[in-house]
């Protein structure tokens, strides 16, 4: 089976999420990403990493409730599967072992 590398902003994405846990959705991301790094990242480019991920196995989203601050709109939530938990882990291995 052919070891998955991540790219830089896809494993960003995946650690902002991991830091977000339940709260992670795009905006969320978006705002995390300023927040830890001072860089900004584009909705668009959040929302294909994620669309790009999930379509690896590593994420996977689902509609949150809805919110009287966002109009009654819901949210499309993201959290990490076991399997990019794994690739992670393993990314972090290949790291430290450099």
């Amino acid at each position: 089976m052919k070891k998955e590398v991540l790219g830089a902003f896809e494993e960003m994405v995946m650690l902002i999420i991991a830091v977000l846990k339940e709260d992670a959705y795009g905006l969320a991301i978006v705002d995390e990403i300023k927040h830890q790094t001072g860089k900004r990242a584009t909705i668009g480019a959040v929302h294909a990493t994620v669309a790009r991920l999930e379509k690896k196995g590593f994420l996977e989203t689902f509609m949150g409730g809805a919110t009287n601050e966002r109009g009654g709109r819901k949210k499309r939530m993201i959290r990490i599967t076991n399997t990019g938990k794994n690739v992670l882990t393993e990314s972090r291995d290949t790291k430290v072992s450099l």
